[in-house]
């Protein structure tokens, strides 16, 4: 069976009150989890740190940027992922 730990599943809007919420669930269940936020976090001076410190997230969270109006960002952004949040 696989480890939870080698599906990677997608949040969009992560960096929002449900996305956060969300992140924070399924690191907490074992996933590694990419989590989409519109905004680059190295550019607008946001850094997501609400997100870099849940439990689990500086081996199994990665922030990307993606606007989800973008189709070709959107595609890049839930490439190998077994499931879209």
């Amino acid at each position: 069976e696989d480890k939870k730990t080698d599906k990677i599943v997608c949040v969009t809007g992560a960096g929002g009150f449900i996305g956060s919420w969300l992140v924070k669930q399924l690191l907490a269940k074992g996933y590694t989890v990419r989590g989409a936020v519109h905004s680059n976090p190295a550019d607008d001076g946001r850094n997501y740190e609400h997100l870099r410190e849940l439990e689990g997230a500086k081996e199994r969270l990665e922030i990307v940027k993606a606007d989800i109006l973008d189709y070709e960002a959107l595609v890049t952004v839930i490439r190998g992922c077994h499931g879209v949040f």
